[in-house]
């Protein structure tokens, strides 16, 4: 049982009121795991979302790594088009098998394979944050932090990327990347989860692109941690990535570069095996199987508070890191069943010629 007015409430609490904007009468779902720190978390948010007015429903499902199916009363439950849905998982919230087999249509056509993104990137009528792999320790520091300054650092960023063509990332043990970014969208995950539609992480803090599919190419030296399958791993040396016309070649480095590897190969298997059990169409498995390797998103770290800490939701959020994902983007033109997060913790970032991270530090402006 939560205590009301225990640090981890206090937090629900400002996350209700500030970040969700709750208002009375809302119902809200909050789905999560049998992981302790994970229970008090949900739990928290469920007693705070209760006590500032709103209907809140707690769902129990088991640990879903991300190649798994979420069980199906939690694919129902989210098919009631809850006002707010929240994930507070040991791992993955799961797949929705309903929609992979039979794509969700929006009414300007646009295809999901999971109801959740369906309901807030879709239809617009849920606003949802996830936080994959959270511990109560990274809650009550990282998610403890100033809204409005991350906003405004958020929007600093967002325009400098929203009007750049081309994005250049180096780093010190020799990784030199190149993307190109016009024309595609920018997304601000900065705690701003009051309207309809809208999304992000808690803890929150990045901005994040996806490189448009095929143009972007060079090296990628990682030295922070990554994230494979609902596990964060530390890395004790770095991993070296080489990209070609926007896709991975090849992946070098120690045990942890091994393990990237697999997990890339797993991905793409998984693709091949779905197409032949007919679990879904075999144009849309192909389009699975070639996009794990494709490089889906440049994220930027903006949370003064968040370390790099081999927890993936919160390293990708640290102050001046870049976490490059393997795998599916936002734009929807290139899905896949991974999305591996890969973070480097001293990089110098171009947009256009104008340098905005210099050797981890953001050169904000605001």
């Amino acid at each position: 049982m939560v205590k009301l007015r225990s640090k981890v409430y206090i937090i629900s609490e400002k996350i209700c009121r500030e970040v969700l904007g709750l208002r009375p009468g809302e119902k809200v779902l909050i789905i999560s795991n049998e992981g302790r720190d994970q229970l008090t978390i949900a739990h928290s948010l469920y007693r705070a979302c209760a006590v500032l007015g709103g209907v809140p429903v707690l769902m129990v499902q088991p640990v879903k790594d991300m190649l798994d199916f979420a069980e199906d009363s939690v694919i129902y439950a989210l098919r009631s088009k809850p006002d707010v849905i929240v994930s507070i998982s040991k791992k993955k919230l799961g797949k929705d098998r309903f929609a992979m087999a039979e794509p969700l249509r929006t009414p300007d056509g646009r295809l999901f394979d999971h109801i959740f993104d369906y309901l807030y990137g879709g239809l617009k009528c849920s606003r949802a944050f996830w936080s994959p792999g959270i511990t109560l320790e990274t809650y009550e520091r990282a998610a403890n932090v100033d809204y409005d300054y991350i906003r405004r650092v958020a929007s600093w960023l967002y325009a400098k990327l929203t009007s750049a063509s081309k994005l250049t990332i180096t780093t010190p043990r020799g990784g030199l990347f190149k993307a190109e970014i016009k024309g595609r969208r920018v997304f601000k995950d900065d705690g701003d989860i009051r309207r309809r539609g809208s999304f992000g992480n808690i803890p929150c803090g990045e901005v994040f692109t996806s490189p448009v599919t095929g143009l972007c190419e060079g090296v990628l030296v990682f030295d922070g941690s990554i994230s494979i399958n609902g596990r964060t791993i530390l890395l004790s040396s770095p991993i070296t990535v080489e990209v070609e016309s926007g896709y991975v070649r090849e992946v070098r480095g120690g045990p942890e570069a091994d393990l990237l590897r697999k997990a890339i190969m797993k991905a793409r298997d998984k693709a091949r095996k779905l197409m032949r059990s007919r679990c879904i169409d075999r144009s849309l498995a192909l389009k699975y199987a070639t996009n794990a390797r494709a490089i889906g998103e440049i994220g930027f770290g903006i949370n003064p508070k968040a370390k790099v800490v081999g927890l993936l939701i919160e390293d990708e959020k640290a102050w001046g890191t870049v976490h490059v994902a393997i795998g599916s983007n936002y734009e929807g033109d290139a899905p896949a069943l991974n999305h591996f997060d890969c973070v480097m913790t001293k990089p110098t970032v171009e947009v256009d010629g104008e340098v905005i991270v210099e050797n981890g530090r953001l050169k904000v402006e605001m």
